[in-house]
């Protein structure tokens, strides 16, 4: 499994992670970032990158199965092409909110 994330380049973005499992080191060493997911406690970093790419990491603790080298893709993009994502992918969330309390 890929996680993945797009983010608007050259924009202040505010991390919270967590875990609902067992901890996580979540890493991706060209943004400089290297954050522990704790179950039950939310970490804090903040992000500034002015630079557009692909940037990848991966889950970098011993985990459990699988887990230990799971991939992160971060992926920083100009504003034409990350409103063209939040347009392509907010029908998605809105059929799942019918579902899910929580998204």
């Amino acid at each position: 499994m890929i996680i993945g994330f797009v983010y608007l380049f050259l924009t202040h973005i505010r991390l919270l992670i967590t875990s609902a499992d067992v901890l996580h080191s979540w890493a991706v060493p060209s943004l400089g970032i290297k954050l522990d997911a704790v179950p039950g406690r939310l970490t804090q970093c903040h992000l500034f990158c002015k630079q557009i790419g692909i940037y990848v990491g991966q889950c970098s603790e011993i985990c459990g199965v699988g887990h230990a080298f799971m991939p992160i893709n971060v992926q920083m993009v100009d504003s034409k092409s990350f409103f063209k994502f939040i347009s392509l992918v907010t029908p998605i969330h809105e059929e799942r909110a019918s579902f899910n309390l929580f998204i």
